[in-house]
């Protein structure tokens, strides 16, 4: 046991190093009890022998003396405990304040049986079940310090759910929710936060919480399933879950290799934090219904995390890992850095990362929800870097219609099974519609979401219906989820068509990503393409600036959108304009193209030499500010010889994104 005692004169501080002691002093001054899984548990940690009874009995004892102070199991050097058999409600469970010394020792449960690192969080119980966790409750705006339960779920008994002093996380907008399958856990859940109960009250359904809220909830949003005896309360509506009292708790694990094969290791607690552990095998430690989930110099050499569900904020530091996948926004903040990933797949509602290399990187959350928030990139460092994020979704035309801006779904269509309008459409997100494929048309914002007994609707900030795809050839149109609506690329290395998009090369910080690029080539033989610059949007401009002139003896031509067609698509009639403008390689100076016409060297016109190749004429005064579908690809074309041209390409568009 470790307990730290100061003077009121060192308290009160007499002096800066008085105060620098306490500092210091009081980062140990929580109590410790210690526990040796060897030497006091009696486990052999050979790698063959079962050693979870062992931990069952620290699990015993821990329990039974752990009071305020802070529990430490040693588990020694060189040590292989094997999990041959389970832990009842697992080993680590109903531990308030836990550290694990493990350097050295490996946790196996490869030919045994699962084991977890934590308790439990929400209850695997519908609405109406008598074991059930949750409530409804009225609407409610953020920085409110109590929630009062809907008429229902006070007339039906469910404030009894709620005590003083326990946990609860309250949350709204389920963009997994399926009308005839109540499968799925924990509840996936787009907004969410978690508060400790201080009063309530049976007969108003008032409920106190221990802080003010930071997000606002609404009884109205769209509600599909309440669970069943087995299945979560899905929620939707704004509801509040009471969490188990194995959850606020916290743990770390230090210096371990934990190796369960092919499975997943949850710690489903308030608080859990993995330092220098190693995780073999396809998977291992993923964040799961965490306020705070951190891993410091860590190591998943073959692992895929799958990023779960009810994370409030997820920080990796100094970690390797093979692959990180966010198919649901259901993050409100990820933090990375000074790490290496081979592929990330998808980002957190809001994600900061700075001095990380990846040789894949794509973010927006690919199955569920809206990565609506920033995404910034700080000396990231990208082999690889995708656009195309966000989840595509194919309203079926039979059942979905949009009028006057208000999209409308019928309840029961589960969109080829992939879930509700809600895993695209969540209130402030911006959406673009569809032709296939990642290709955008326009852009929407989605507002308010709401329901009656048969459709759910989507108010957006459209005037009209959906676009008629026939006039471009398409088929029946769809959404696309943004994947970055707030972008920030600062100093990034890497994959030219990223590095295209730094703020050192013009783009505004946190403007949405593919609304500015900027990139030079020195081309050197006629090629089709030359290089991405991944942008979409309406057109603001399109700058050539020819800084160097060829010399060669024949034609050299640029076409700055593409080999031969870009189809762009005027906004005011859903149609095609071929947009082709021709740039004279052998004629240095700086084109500037906007929708009210184009200047050469800032004088009214083209620059010599400069024609059109898509429209016949028309290149350079555009009919409106059409809008590109996806990522330019510049083709040079003519003759190289003599002096090689040089020139930098700059596109700006405007999506239409509503922060």
């Amino acid at each position: 046991m470790r307990k730290c005692i100061l003077s009121a004169i060192v308290l009160f501080g007499l002096s800066n190093a008085c105060y620098a002691a306490f500092v210091i002093f009081q980062t140990y001054s929580v109590p410790q009890i210690h526990y040796n899984i060897v030497t006091d548990g009696g486990a052999v940690c050979d790698g063959v022998t079962n050693a979870a009874p062992a931990f069952a009995t620290f699990n015993t004892w821990a329990l039974a003396n752990q009071g305020d102070n802070q529990v430490v199991l040693t588990i020694p050097n060189g040590s292989n405990c094997f999990f041959g058999s389970g832990v009842a409600g697992g080993w680590a469970s109903g531990i308030k304040n836990l550290i694990v010394e493990g350097t050295g020792a490996t946790l196996n449960s490869v030919g045994g049986s699962l084991f977890q690192l934590g308790g439990l969080g929400m209850c695997d119980k519908g609405l109406t079940d008598a074991s059930g966790c949750s409530a409804r409750i009225q609407s409610i705006s953020a920085g409110a310090t109590q929630v009062t339960l809907t008429s229902a779920s006070l007339a039906a008994g469910y404030i009894s759910r709620f005590t003083i002093g326990s946990w609860i996380m309250l949350g709204g907008i389920s963009p997994q929710s399926y009308v005839n399958d109540a499968q799925g856990f924990p509840s996936n859940i787009y907004r969410f936060e978690w508060r400790q109960i201080t009063n309530t009250d049976g007969g108003t359904g008032v409920i106190t919480l221990s802080l003010a809220l930071t997000n606002s909830y609404l009884d109205t949003w769209p509600l599909y399933n309440s669970g069943t005896s087995g299945n979560s309360d899905k929620g939707g509506p704004a509801t509040i879950w009471v969490m188990n009292s194995t959850w606020p708790n916290t743990a770390e694990y230090r210096g371990l290799t934990i190796s369960q094969g092919n499975n997943q290791t949850y710690a489903q607690l308030r608080n859990v934090t993995y330092r220098n552990v190693t995780f073999t095998g396809g998977f291992g430690a993923i964040p799961t219904q965490n306020e705070t989930w951190t891993a410091i110099n860590c190591s998943w050499p073959t692992a895929v995390i799958e990023t779960d569900k009810l994370i409030g904020t997820m920080t990796m530091d100094g970690v390797t890992a093979n692959r990180i996948d966010f198919q649901s926004a259901s993050v409100n903040l990820f933090v990375l850095q000074n790490s290496t990933i081979t592929t990330m797949f998808g980002s957190a509602t809001r994600t900061e990362i700075t001095d990380t290399a990846f040789t894949t990187l794509r973010p927006g959350a690919f199955a569920y929800g809206q990565s609506t928030g920033p995404f910034i990139c700080t000396r990231c460092d990208v082999t690889d870097f995708q656009f195309t994020g966000g989840i595509t979704q194919r309203p079926n035309p039979s059942v979905t219609s949009m009028s006057s801006g208000v999209i409308s779904f019928l309840n029961t269509d589960e969109v080829a099974a992939k879930g509700p309008p809600a895993r695209v459409f969540v209130p402030s997100g911006n959406v673009y519609f569809n032709s296939g494929g990642n290709t955008t048309i326009g852009l929407f914002q989605s507002q308010a979401l709401t329901q009656d007994a048969t459709n759910t609707f989507i108010q957006t900030n459209e005037a009209g219906g959906f676009p008629d795809l026939t006039t471009i050839g398409g088929a029946p149109g769809g959404f696309l989820t943004h994947p970055a609506p707030q972008f920030t690329c600062d100093d990034c290395t890497g994959d030219p068509e990223l590095v295209a998009t730094n703020i050192q090369e013009g783009a505004t910080p946190l403007a949405p990503l593919g609304q500015f690029s900027k990139r030079s080539y020195a081309p050197t033989v006629q090629t089709n393409n030359l290089g991405n610059l991944g942008v979409n949007g309406r057109i603001v401009s399109l700058t050539i600036d020819v800084t160097q002139a060829s010399t060669a003896s024949g034609a050299l031509i640029l076409n700055p959108t593409g080999q031969s067609h870009l189809f762009t698509i005027k906004q005011s009639d859903w149609t095609v304009y071929d947009w082709v403008p021709t740039i004279n390689l052998k004629q240095a100076g700086t084109r500037v193209i906007t929708p009210s016409g184009a200047t050469c060297n800032g004088s009214p016109g083209a620059c010599a030499g400069d024609t059109c190749t898509l429209p016949a004429s028309g290149c350079y005064t555009l009919p409106e500010a059409v809008w590109i579908k996806e990522a330019f690809g510049p083709g040079v074309f003519g003759t190289f010889n003599g002096t090689n041209p040089l020139f930098t390409i700059t596109v700006v568009t405007d999506q239409g994104v509503v922060p």
